[in-house]
């Protein structure tokens, strides 16, 4: 971000929002303070300077509104990371699937395939107990939390 000036809130719902005013606006005469105002709807706004927002927007959806400050809230970054390993979990269950098919055909044939059908299934139940057995609070910073994807999911 660049060193212009930014406004932070937070809303009803207690999302942070920030406000980037137009660099025409204040061309044309605007004040900062008014323009901050407006957006904000009445609300509290906190002026910051853009380099003090977090680079990484990895996990936008979990800035949190402090004094002057824009930080990562952990619990909501976990809950974002979470769905990204479910979604990952979810394509590697569809494989999953596709490959018990497979299986199922080839033993229609004649063909034994139990024990391939039991790796499918222990590999199946392995990724459906992900969210329940991953452990993502042993990350304390959001770029340790970027990195934690269950080696299953990327295999």
């Amino acid at each position: 971000m660049s060193e212009t000036k930014r406004g932070i809130f937070e809303d009803d719902e207690g999302n942070c929002c920030v406000i980037c005013p137009s660099p025409n606006a204040l061309k044309n005469g605007a004040v900062l303070s008014e323009i901050f105002a407006k957006a904000a709807g009445g609300k509290s706004v906190d002026v910051i300077e853009g380099s003090e927002l977090p680079n990484d927007r990895y996990f936008r959806n979990a800035w949190k509104k402090g004094t002057n400050i824009v930080s990562v809230d952990m619990p909501k970054a976990r809950d974002i990371q979470m769905g990204i390993i479910r979604e990952k979990r979810n394509e590697k269950l569809q494989e999953a699937d596709i490959e018990w098919q497979r299986e199922v055909e080839s033993e229609l044939l004649g063909n034994d395939v139990t024990v391939k059908k039991t790796s499918i299934a222990n590999k199946k139940q392995t990724l459906r107990d992900l969210p329940a057995t991953f452990d993502l609070t042993t990350a304390t910073t959001p770029e340790e939390l970027k990195l934690m994807i269950p080696t299953e999911l990327t295999e």
